[in-house]
């Protein structure tokens, strides 16, 4: 009966994992809905918010995409409604916020789906070989384990990182 513990586990983790991204969509739809709002210090107060999440995502890499997939439906109504502002740090943190969109879409504006897989597999690695070279393991770690794909770890485990690596996959398979 104990080897049904880690699957029941597995359950937990996938369900808390799914609450915290539908609360995290819910309150990302919320700053949209104030961002229109016609009092100028709510869009403020939607606006600072929501650049401060995305700012503070930018240190979690498995944040980030979950962060911008959420966003990235109304980046065009976002757009228009930045067309259509007037110069003011509202405008400002608007456009910060739209700068970060693209990075998950394509030269036409549509979402990174149609994009070729293979490009952004390559791109995963890079960014796993990156963080392996500067003993940030945990994260390349993360990010793999985000796309089910560890294999390209073997490629960059050596004598002065693998004690981390070995240590940090344990933990995360536990």
């Amino acid at each position: 009966m104990t080897h049904m513990v880690p699957h029941r586990l597995e359950v937990e983790v996938t369900h808390a994992q799914l609450e915290e991204d539908l609360a995290l969509k819910q309150q990302l739809e919320l700053y949209i809905e104030r961002i229109y709002d016609v009092d100028p210090e709510v869009q403020k107060a939607a606006l600072k918010s929501m650049r401060q999440e995305v700012c503070a995502s930018i240190s979690s890499m498995t944040y980030v995409p979950k962060l911008l997939k959420f966003l990235r439906p109304h980046y065009g109504t976002l757009k228009a409604f930045y067309e259509t502002m007037l110069d003011s740090d509202l405008k400002k943190y608007l456009a910060d916020i739209l700068s970060m969109l693209p990075l998950t879409m394509s030269a036409k504006g549509k979402q990174s789906e149609d994009a070729p897989v293979d490009d952004l597999m390559k791109l995963m690695e890079e960014i796993a070989a990156f963080h392996m070279k500067h003993n940030t393991e945990s994260e390349a770690i993360d990010l793999l384990i985000e796309v089910d794909d560890l294999e390209p770890l073997t490629e960059h485990v050596d004598i002065t990182n693998f004690r981390r690596t070995c240590l940090y996959l344990t933990s995360a398979a536990t």
